[in-house]
């Protein structure tokens, strides 16, 4: 899958607009409304440092408009998904593979990894653990971006359905809250 880089504008909320995005792929479930091409409008991220207890790295994906001020949940038949990247306190974000093991959502911090989470319109579409997120290019200034591969995916085990989320984005910085201390 060739990336490309997708023109970017702030907008004027601190959101940023894409239009030229390529669709993510999620499948939640196997029900029709389960399977959504999420086009992005808007592409977020936040980077927090929360000093001796770790890093975070926030990608909001959505196709409605949302900025960093407040959490804007999607209208019925919108989507928004949410990448939640955790790094140890000593160990800034940057290019590399953040696998979805389950662990982070437990609060064990003990290396790099993803949560995903996504909201199909008023529903919460639980993501159970498998696969990554992979950073190609990541810039953690007030005004940088971070770009990635999404590749998420648990086959399925017989009391849960099968998920995934597959495709490409970019993003730009809205929210940049580094540590104070040295």
């Amino acid at each position: 899958m060739r990336l490309r880089w997708m023109p970017i504008v702030a907008a004027l909320a601190g959101g940023c607009r894409s239009s030229d995005a390529e669709p993510i792929r999620l499948a939640v479930g196997t029900a029709p409304k389960d399977r959504v091409e999420l086009t992005p409008s808007h592409a977020l991220v936040e980077y927090t440092e929360l000093p001796n207890t770790k890093n975070e790295l926030r990608i909001q994906l959505a196709d409605y408009e949302i900025d960093c001020s407040a959490f804007v949940p999607p209208d019925e038949g919108k989507t928004l998904l949410t990448i939640t990247l955790v790094t140890p306190p000593n160990d800034k974000p940057g290019p590399g593979e953040y696998p979805w093991t389950g662990a982070l959502a437990m609060g064990r911090v003990a290396s790099r990894g993803a949560i995903p989470a996504a909201r199909l319109g008023a529903r919460a579409a639980v993501l159970p653990p498998g696969g990554s997120v992979r950073l190609r290019r990541v810039d953690l200034s007030a005004h940088g971006s971070v770009e990635g591969v999404l590749d998420l995916e648990f086959a399925g085990d017989g009391k849960r359905e099968a998920t995934s989320v597959r495709g490409a984005f970019a993003a730009k910085m809205c929210r940049f809250n580094p540590s104070e201390t040295p």
